[in-house]
């Protein structure tokens, strides 16, 4: 399997409130301006360090919800055995 860049994408809609709730957060906790460029960066930043955590655990939430179903199916497959 092949390893893609490690780019997070973002709708152009999410990453105005992310970066908008960026700049809110430096502002009211760090009295400290953000402005886009900056607040921009941050977030950038922050989905290298954390998105590939959440994305991984995303997977094994998928394949633990997968592995339930299947093993239901199973279960429902040898009920039926004659």
């Amino acid at each position: 399997m092949s390893k893609e860049t490690n780019k997070t994408v973002l709708s152009r809609e999410y990453e105005a409130l992310a970066i908008d709730q960026l700049q809110r957060l430096a502002q009211e906790r760090f009295d400290a301006r953000l402005g886009q460029f900056e607040a921009k960066e941050w977030l950038d930043e922050l989905s290298k360090i954390i998105g590939a955590h959440f994305y991984n655990q995303a997977l094994a939430d998928a394949k633990a919800k997968i592995d339930a179903r299947v093993e239901m199916i199973d279960s429902d497959i040898w009920g039926l055995q004659k």
